[in-house]
C-alpha cells in the first residue's frame, strides 16, 4: 500500500490528510492545534494519526504540504518538519502547492470556467489578494498577488471575480478592510480544505521552501557594543 499525504498549517491550525494511491480514497482528515509561538503538537499528533490508522510512516511516497500565504514562522516549521520526514528517502517525493489554490479550487468546485480570489489578512489594515481562474477543470494562479488597502477599487478588482473566499480566522480583519458589498461575497472557511490537494484540478507544484510570507520577517542588525575605555 501506498499513500499521499497533505498537509498545510495557513489557517492557523495544522490540517493533516491521507490518500491511499491505490483506491484514491482519503483514509483520514484531522486538524492539530497549533498558533505561531507553540506549533510543538503538529509532528506528534501527525503521527499519531498515523498510528491510529495503522499506517507506517514509510508507507507515505508523497507528501505535500502548503506554502501560504501564511506566517513566517509556521511556514518554515512545516517545511521543516517535511523536510525532515522526507529525509534521505529517495523513494518519497516531496512537493509544495500555494494553500490559496486549494482555497481556490474548494470555491469554484462547481464551477465550470470561472475566476476566484483567495483574500487574507495582510495585516497593517490591509487585505492580500491572491486570484485564480478555472479553465477545463485546472485551477491555475491568475493575476500577480495585490496588497489592498482602504483606497484600493475594490469593485474594479473583484468585478470579474465569480467567487471569494477566506478562512474564518481572518473575518473580523476583512470586515474592517473591505465595502460591505464585497464582504457580504466572501464565503469563510471554519477548516482549511486540505483534501483539495489531491485535487486533479491542481496541477501546480512548487518547492517547499518556495513560501508564501503574508509578512515577511523584518531583520533588525543587531547594535554593536559599545566599548568603554
Amino acid at each position: 500500500m501506498s499513500y499521499t499525504a497533505a498537509i498545510d498549517i495557513s489557517s492557523g491550525e495544522a490540517a493533516f490528510a491521507l490518500r491511499d494511491n491505490s483506491s484514491g480514497k482519503i483514509v483520514f482528515t484531522v486538524y492539530i492545534k497549533a498558533d505561531r509561538r507553540d506549533s510543538s503538537a503538529i509532528l506528534p499528533g501527525m503521527l499519531d494519526a498515523l498510528r491510529e490508522h495503522h499506517i507506517p510512516l514509510n508507507a507515505v511516497e508523497e507528501w505535500l504540504t502548503g506554502t501560504g500565504p501564511g506566517s513566517f514562522t509556521g511556514l518554515r516549521i512545516m517545511s521543516s518538519i517535511i523536510a525532515g520526514l522526507s529525509f534521505g528517502k529517495e523513494n518519497v517525493r516531496v512537493s509544495g502547492i500555494p494553500s490559496s489554490l486549494a482555497l481556490s479550487s474548494y470555491a469554484m468546485k462547481k464551477c465550470g470556467n470561472a475566476k476566484g480570489a483567495t483574500l487574507f489578512d495582510g495585516r497593517n489594515k490591509e487585505a492580500l489578494a491572491l486570484f485564480a481562474e478555472k479553465k477545463n477543470g485546472i485551477v491555475e494562479s491568475h493575476e500577480e498577488t495585490k496588497i489592498l488597502g482602504h483606497d484600493a477599487d475594490f469593485s474594479k478588482e473583484f468585478d470579474a471575480v465569480e467567487k471569494l473566499i477566506s478562512i474564518e480566522r481572518d473575518r473580523a480583519s476583512l470586515e474592517k478592510i473591505l465595502p460591505l458589498e464585497i464582504f457580504n461575497r466572501v464565503e469563510f472557511l471554519e477548516k482549511f480544505p486540505v483534501e483539495e490537494f489531491f485535487s486533479d484540478g491542481i496541477t501546480v507544484r512548487t518547492g517547499i521552501n518556495d513560501l508564501i510570507y503574508v509578512r515577511p520577517a523584518v531583520f533588525v542588525e543587531p547594535k554593536k557594543v559599545r566599548e568603554v575605555s
